[in-house]
């Protein structure tokens, strides 16, 4: 059994785009390979090449280079979050209710 190369497939993406006219929309998309003799769908036979449908990827328009410090973030914000608020709610509030239970019991054992 000898395994030579069949074929290969090259694709400059930025020389498409350059060209092209009508260019792929942005979305995801799934790499199908499979044996080109058969369908997609049949069974592989042993030995050979079974279809294989799991890769898949995003395409998109890429945008021009922004220096660092003209960068404006759109959805980036110093401020907490409702997860961040909550817990150092319930932070501050536990902690005060240690010291103030702790202050009223070592009181009541005459430790104040």
């Amino acid at each position: 059994m000898s395994v030579k190369e069949t074929g290969a497939l090259t694709w400059d993406t930025g020389e498409m785009f350059a060209t092209a006219t009508n260019p792929f929309p942005v979305a995801s998309y799934t790499l199908i390979i499979h044996d080109s003799s058969k369908d997609v769908t049949d069974i592989p036979s042993a030995g050979f090449l079974g279809a294989f449908e799991q890769y898949v990827f995003g395409m998109y328009t890429g945008q021009p280079y922004t220096p660092l410090n003209e960068f404006k973030c759109a959805t980036c914000n110093g401020a907490f979050s409702i997860h961040e608020k909550q817990a150092l709610g319930v932070i501050l509030t536990t902690s005060a209710i240690t010291v103030l239970s702790f202050t009223w019991f070592a009181r009541g054992f005459g430790v104040f």
